[in-house]
């Protein structure tokens, strides 16, 4: 996708002057038809974009919670300022969507035990897959971090409502991590929550 977007871009560059060295020989005809191309093509690959995008949400929907879909808009949403690298905080509360509830409600240990399926820009990562609550003692360092103390008050309204869910019975959750040394440094932390239909979403980078 990188070499793509690299390769629009030398390619624009490149149209460019050319649209530029025919404005200087006054061709306005031509220059007109070069406009008209560049049009075009700028709304070829705007569409493109968004139907690859669509693709990946698609593709990351189905590899976390093993069905067809999309997240719908979240009914609540918080994203930190980001660093440059990504470093930051978000966390999103979405209405269950009614397929992952019908795949939670018939919970099959075995198949989703085996997900969720990393990206591949989670390559370097680990995995804790989809499990019933209560989460074990052990695991405390990493929720810990993912609930750390970040933005206004409704953030924290929705952390605690995560511990809670968490340490019952009830729920499902599963996430990805990446350790700094013996700490954790990288989470995406996944909560389903049957009983209050509730989807939650944490990503924490460090």
């Amino acid at each position: 996708m990188i070499s793509v977007i690299l390769l629009s871009i030398v390619g624009g560059i490149v149209y460019l002057i050319w649209m530029i060295v025919t404005a200087f020989k006054k061709r306005w005809k031509k220059l007109g038809y070069q406009f008209a191309s560049a049009v075009v093509y700028v709304g070829l690959l705007y569409v493109a974009g968004v139907l690859h995008d669509r693709y990946e949400e698609a593709q990351y929907f189905r590899g976390v919670f093993a069905v067809s879909g999309t997240l719908p808009t979240p009914t609540f949403s918080y994203d930190s300022e980001r660093a440059f690298n990504g470093d930051g905080y978000s966390i999103q509360v979405f209405a269950l969507p009614k397929s992952v509830r019908e795949r939670f409600e018939s919970f099959d240990e075995k198949a989703l035990g085996a997900l969720p399926q990393k990206p591949d820009y989670r390559s370097q990562w680990k995995t804790s897959p989809w499990r019933k609550t209560p989460m074990q003692s052990s695991e405390n360092k990493y929720l810990d971090f993912a609930l750390s103390n970040f933005g206004p008050a409704e953030v924290r309204y929705h952390q605690k409502a995560i511990r809670e869910l968490v340490g019952k019975t009830g729920s499902y959750v599963a996430y990805f991590y990446f350790d700094h040394g013996d700490y954790p440094g990288n989470i995406d932390l996944f909560v389903v929550d049957l009983e209050g239909n509730r989807l939650y979403l944490i990503n924490f980078n460090t």
